[in-house]
């Protein structure tokens, strides 16, 4: 199924999930839940524990590390799997394509972003993690470009003229990310 965007990995992502978190809860809450039938009230409690408040500081966001090597590689195979998915059957979804393919480049931004937050802070992965959250990340980059490029089979339903263009704008976009 085709996706529109990426996640956003920012802190002003996090705290807007927290504010719509907050919303949840207060929803919950004004549930009478001696009212509800025994499988209502084991929902009711499940979501009452889902959406504990949490985040009255962004210690949550800035001590979770989304680059370990049982994480980054999940983020990763979902948007090598999405960019699969997405059909090249006219220049319109080739250029969505291309904006995917710059989403996905603003996920690893936004990954650096926050590593550099964390060094600020003092915080570090702890260093048992680092050999296979280097391997990992030695594998991503390496495998990566490949992945970003479809088969020319995917391209089919363009004009060998779109498919030249396509093939330009998004190894285009692929240089401009590793120069900068």
């Amino acid at each position: 199924m085709p996706i529109d965007k990426f996640e956003d990995l920012t802190l002003g992502q996090y705290h807007a999930g927290l504010a719509k978190q907050a919303r949840f809860r207060n929803e919950l809450l004004q549930i009478d839940s001696q009212q509800l039938s025994d499988d209502d009230l084991i929902t009711y409690e499940i979501l009452a524990l889902q959406l504990e408040e949490n985040g009255a500081n962004d210690d949550d966001f800035w001590l979770s590390f989304d680059i370990t090597a049982y994480l980054a590689p999940y983020n990763f195979q979902f948007a090598k799997r999405a960019l699969a998915a997405q059909q090249i059957t006219n220049p319109a979804a080739a250029e969505h394509y291309i904006m995917l393919v710059n989403e996905m480049a603003d996920m690893i931004d936004q990954l650096i972003l926050k590593v550099d937050g964390q060094v600020e802070r003092g915080i570090y992965l702890p260093k048992p993690a680092l050999p296979s959250t280097r391997a990992t990340w030695q594998g991503l980059s390496s495998a990566l470009p490949a992945a970003l490029v479809p088969a020319d089979s995917r391209l089919s339903a363009l004009s060998a003229e779109q498919q030249e263009e396509f093939k330009t704008a998004n190894h285009a976009q692929s240089d401009s990310r590793r120069n900068s």
